[in-house]
């Protein structure tokens, strides 16, 4: 990814700022992507289990109560690279709150399953 950006942002985009802009941008969000992955692995077993409202409730809190004020603090430090770091530190924040309430989740889950005779795999 590394290696690609530059001539492929380079054949779109004339301007060499706005390439700059750009390349910060793109690499910020493949690292967020890796964190997002993992929490979509974390959440999926619960979110199979008919528990899958915690994990959205969390991504979308994740959203309005990190990403929103820190994106507007950061960009008044650092312009529109701000914007980017905000985006990767909601996403590692809610990867970390979803893989620490999976567990709670899947017990809850089997707990309802045992409740109802349905199977959940232990």
């Amino acid at each position: 990814m590394y290696l690609f950006t530059p001539p492929i942002l380079g054949a779109i985009v004339a301007d060499p700022h706005a390439v700059a802009a750009a390349r910060t941008g793109i690499f910020i969000v493949a690292w967020s992507a890796i964190a997002t992955g993992v929490g979509s692995i974390a959440t999926a077993e619960a979110a199979g289990a008919d528990e899958g409202t915690w994990p959205a409730a969390i991504a979308i809190g994740g959203a309005w109560l990190v990403l929103v004020p820190f994106a507007r603090l950061f960009t008044l430090r650092w312009g529109l690279d701000g914007l980017w770091y905000a985006y990767a530190m909601a996403f590692a924040g809610v990867t970390i709150v979803q893989a620490a309430a999976a567990p709670f989740l899947l017990r809850r889950a089997r707990d309802h399953a045992r409740a109802g005779n349905r199977s959940i795999s232990s």
